[in-house]
């Protein structure tokens, strides 16, 4: 078996070299079910996850030539099929925001189906987080069904060492899946993986998707039913995603070489965090920029860059009741979102901030916060503009997702909120309203130089209540914590 098992990198060098459509059907047997299982857990069963796993295998096949592949692509497959999941369920929250349909939860007991519920949206991006060394023997043994023995032949390793892995492994996902409030024994876990973690493959999933690839592979376009026009714009979204990684890798590592060769300290030049004055700032007794010069700066500045749109600061998302505005209390700061790419896929977007003195950081990466707080007067800072910063700061702390979040003052502000929420009478809707019982004023204490500002917020994104720490003195820390999950969009 262990012969048989080892034949991914040969099947698919096979398939790069002469197009033989039965080498790469035979990957899609052998990984599809973990692929599509991956693909149903964010997205649902039925088409949208049969096309985003045919998507994935369409990626592999455009990368067969590149793609080294040792011992099991399991690994590989699996993150790829994350990733085209997300676009694929971002795509879909998009077209359902647009149209306004709310999807409404179903409350269960706590039987093994409803573990499964609450543990299925966060399995994947667990898996995801785990170091490739644990990472890989749980996809092999546990979502995949190999024996010990066949996981760590593929791998290389004694079947002693395998088994030490899984027991981290297994313990480290369970971790991970009980800090996202999915709570699970690993003894259960373990039950219910190789239960319900892979997904049958349709009966043609295997020979269409292998037909599709060698056309990929031979740079044709896929002939019409054999991928649906969304498995299509999946595929090339991820591939190009995967380019721009690869040539900022490589930009990067060009500078660095370069910079370190020309004897010049790389900690002072080279970009840090990401980030990277623009143009030089203005000269001393220079007059300040105003609020219209510093808006056309930025501008200027997104231009040089992969640029759709730039707006201002906002919690945006219908269920929130629209679009609200992120307060700037800064007097020598202003800040923007710029919208890089949009399509079928997660729309990409990063922060970018300019100053008085004509200085542009963009990306502006929320680690620089504190020292542009350092250098504005807040001598005369009341609690509430203390409380803008705070929550400017936890904005800045995001993804650029604009999903939404809603601070919560009272627990009116909590219980308000109706998108995807428990129905009334039932155990979450107790839950809620006893926890939304502790939800109090923003704080605001002052020792020193020291300002701390604590406040609750719920976020869309995986329906978060979150209890806000920030701290603002010599170094500026954001910290959270989880109170309990409610409702929300599941958007990454």
């Amino acid at each position: 078996m262990t012969d048989t098992i080892r034949r991914d990198g040969a099947l698919l060098a096979e398939f790069a070299a002469s197009g033989r459509q039965a080498a790469f059907e035979e990957i899609v047997r052998r990984h599809g079910p973990l692929v599509l299982g991956a693909c149903t857990r964010l997205l649902g069963a039925g088409a949208d996850a049969e096309d985003a796993a045919q998507a994935v295998f369409l990626v592999l096949a455009r990368k067969a030539r590149s793609l080294r592949a040792e011992g099991s692509l399991a690994g590989w497959l699996h993150r790829v099929a994350r990733h085209v999941a997300l676009r694929a369920r971002e795509a879909a929250a998009v077209r359902k925001a647009r149209e306004q349909e709310a999807g409404e939860m179903i409350e269960r007991s706590r039987s093994g189906e409803d573990l499964w519920a609450g543990l299925r949206p966060e399995l994947d991006r667990a898996l995801d987080g785990l170091p490739e060394l644990y990472r890989v023997p749980l996809i092999l043994h546990h979502l995949e069904g190999r024996t010990q023995e066949e996981a760590a032949a593929l791998l290389g390793v004694r079947t002693g060492t395998l088994s030490a892995r899984l027991a981290r492994a297994r313990e480290m996902l369970r971790e991970r899946l009980g800090s996202r409030g999915a709570v699970c024994s690993t003894t259960l876990l373990v039950g219910l993986l190789p239960e319900r973690a892979l997904a049958a493959l349709p009966g043609s999933f295997a020979a269409s998707t292998a037909k599709a690839a060698a056309l990929a592979a031979a740079g044709k376009a896929a002939a019409a039913g054999l991928v649906s026009a969304q498995a299509a714009a999946l595929t090339e979204g991820v591939l190009k995603a995967m380019f721009w990684i690869k040539v900022k890798l490589v930009a990067g590592i060009v500078i660095a070489v370069a910079v370190v060769g020309a004897g010049v300290p790389v900690a002072v030049h080279a970009v840090r965090a990401g980030e990277e004055a623009k143009p030089a700032p203005a000269e001393a007794g220079k007059k300040p920029l105003t609020d219209e010069e510093m808006a056309k700066l930025a501008e200027e500045a997104a231009r040089k860059d992969k640029f759709v749109s730039i707006g201002p600061l906002v919690s945006k998302n219908p269920h929130l009741g629209g679009e609200t505005a992120i307060a700037n209390p800064l007097n020598k700061h202003r800040f923007w979102c710029v919208l890089q790419a949009q399509g079928l896929a997660v729309p990409r977007r990063a922060y970018l901030c300019v100053d008085r003195t004509g200085q542009v950081h963009y990306p502006f990466k929320a680690e620089g916060f504190a020292k542009l707080l350092a250098a504005e007067d807040t001598s005369k800072w009341k609690d509430e503009d203390f409380l803008a910063a705070a929550q400017l700061y936890v904005h800045l702390t995001s993804c650029a997702n604009q999903d939404g979040w809603k601070l919560c003052k009272v627990a009116a502000d909590f219980l308000g909120i109706t998108f995807n929420m428990p129905g009334a009478g039932t155990p979450g809707a107790e839950k809620r309203e006893k926890l939304a019982e502790t939800i109090a004023a923003p704080k605001v204490d002052r020792a020193g130089e020291k300002v701390t500002v604590s406040f609750f917020a719920w976020h869309l994104i995986g329906g978060r209540l979150l209890h806000w720490t920030v701290e603002f003195g010599p170094e500026s820390k954001a910290s959270s914590n989880e109170l309990g999950r409610f409702g929300g969009g599941g958007y990454d």
